[in-house]
C-alpha cells in the first residue's frame, strides 16, 4: 500500500528518491564525524602540553645561583679597582668631614657675643628643670641662620643675630628648651658617630635614607622633650617654631 506524502516517499525501499536521500545522510554523517572527533581531540589531550611545558620551566633558584656567583667573579677580577674607588670616596668625606668640624668650632668662636644675664638666668632655670648638671653658654652668632648646639663637653648654644628683640620671650623660651633637649640626649655625639658611618659606608644607599630617618626623629623627639618641659602645650612651641621661620625670611 502506498502511502502519502513524504513519509511514504521515505518509507519506499526501491525509489530513486530514497536511496538519494539514503546516500546524502551517510556522506553528511562521514564528513561531520572527523569535525566531531578534532573537536574532542584537544580536550582529550590538553593537559599533556601543560605538563611538558611545566617540566620545561627554568628553575628560579639555579638563575640566582648563576647571578651569585657571576657577582663574586667581578667582584674577585676587580678588587684591587674596587678598593681604590672606595678609599678615594673615603678620602673625601673625611675631607668632607673634616671641614664641617673645623667650621662648626669657627662658629663658637667667630662674631659671635653674649646674651644678656637675664638670659642666661632663664637658661639655667630651664636646663634644671630638664635635669641637665652642665653649664650651657647662651650665644648669638652672626653667622647662623638657625639655633643649634655646639659641643658636647662644654655646649653652646647659638642663636641668630637679632633674635631676641624678634620674637616674644615665651616663644624664645620654647626654641631654647628644644635646644636644651638636644644638649640632654647628647645629639651632637650622636650625630658625630652618625657622620663618621655615613664616612665609611657612603656607598651603600640604605646608609643615607636611615641617616635621614634618624635626624628626622630626632627632631621629632626634642620637639617632644621641650614640649614637656614648657608645660605640655605642644601650639606653643609649634607657634615659636613657626615665628622663627618667618622671621629668619
Amino acid at each position: 500500500v502506498a502511502q502519502p506524502g513524504a513519509i511514504g516517499a521515505l518509507a519506499a525501499p526501491g525509489t530513486t528518491q530514497t536511496r538519494t536521500i539514503a546516500t546524502s545522510t551517510t556522506m553528511t554523517a562521514v564528513a561531520t564525524a572527523p569535525l566531531v572527533l578534532r573537536s574532542a581531540g584537544p580536550l582529550a589531550v590538553a593537559p599533556a602540553p601543560v605538563a611538558s611545558l611545566a617540566a620545561k620551566a627554568p628553575v628560579p633558584t639555579e638563575f640566582i645561583r648563576s647571578f651569585i656567583h657571576s657577582l663574586i667573579s667581578y667582584f674577585d677580577q676587580h678588587l684591587p679597582l674596587l678598593v681604590v674607588v672606595w678609599l678615594l670616596g673615603l678620602l673625601a668625606m673625611s675631607l668632607r668631614m673634616l671641614g664641617g668640624l673645623l667650621y662648626v668650632q669657627r662658629l663658637r668662636r667667630y662674631r659671635v657675643r653674649p646674651l644678656s644675664a637675664d638670659w642666661q638666668a632663664r637658661l639655667a632655670a630651664l636646663a634644671e628643670r630638664a635635669g641637665l648638671h652642665r653649664s650651657v653658654a647662651l650665644l648669638e652668632s652672626a653667622l647662623v641662620r638657625v639655633p643649634l648646639v655646639v659641643g658636647h663637653v662644654r655646649p653652646v648654644i647659638l642663636l641668630p643675630l637679632g633674635t631676641v628683640a624678634g620674637l616674644s620671650p615665651g616663644y624664645l623660651e620654647a626654641i631654647l628648651a628644644h635646644e636644651l633637649a638636644h644638649i640632654l640626649r647628647r645629639d651632637y655625639l650622636v650625630n658625630l658617630l652618625q657622620t663618621v658611618a655615613e664616612v665609611l659606608f657612603f656607598y651603600h644607599p640604605a646608609v643615607w635614607f636611615v641617616a635621614n630617618c634618624v635626624r628626622t626623629e630626632r627632631e621629632n623627639c626634642c620637639d617632644d622633650a621641650a614640649t614637656a618641659l614648657m608645660g605640655g602645650d605642644p601650639l606653643r612651641l609649634a607657634r615659636a617654631l613657626t615665628a622663627l621661620a618667618e622671621w629668619t625670611q
